[in-house]
């Protein structure tokens, strides 16, 4: 571990609500894929089966109901969970962040803040939550990686 990376100061991990962007060559998006196609439509199915095609229906946004990610800050970066799948990103691999405005086109309403993070060896990290989340997440990221605020 290189000497300007140190672990975020505080009281053990904190966890953020965030969604991230979805990519469709990310293992982390293609077993979230995998759980929305081995779950959710086998239930709808074995309902179906048994004669409970309504309950089925009822039951499906539930199986289908976006959980929000959790980014945990550890001692050694950033974890990003949903439900079971993981996704690490150690402090050295990440290059630089910013804060900015979303970039999307067709937005209605005001646009939301995102919290962008370019790694060393794979695609940029764009996390979509609450302004103020986002505002101390970027702190904590800033505090692990030694990067400067610039």
């Amino acid at each position: 571990m290189s000497p300007h990376v140190s672990a975020p100061e505080g009281d053990g991990p904190r966890s953020y609500a965030v969604f991230m962007d979805a990519r469709l060559a990310s293992a982390f998006d293609l077993k979230r894929a995998a759980f929305f196609l081995l779950v959710p439509l086998p239930l709808l199915a074995l309902c179906m089966h048994f004669g409970h095609g309504v309950l089925g229906l009822v039951l499906l946004p539930f199986a289908f109901w976006p959980f929000p990610y959790r980014c945990h800050v550890e001692r050694d970066g950033l974890r990003i969970a949903w439900l079971f799948v993981n996704e690490n990103v150690p402090w050295e691999e990440i290059l630089s962040i910013e804060l900015g405005e979303d970039p999307r086109r067709g937005i209605v309403g005001r646009r939301r803040q995102v919290l962008s993070l370019q790694r060393r060896s794979k695609p940029r990290l764009t996390l979509r939550g609450r302004d103020e989340v986002l505002r101390r997440l970027a702190a904590e990221v800033l505090r692990g990686t030694g990067l400067s605020s610039g």
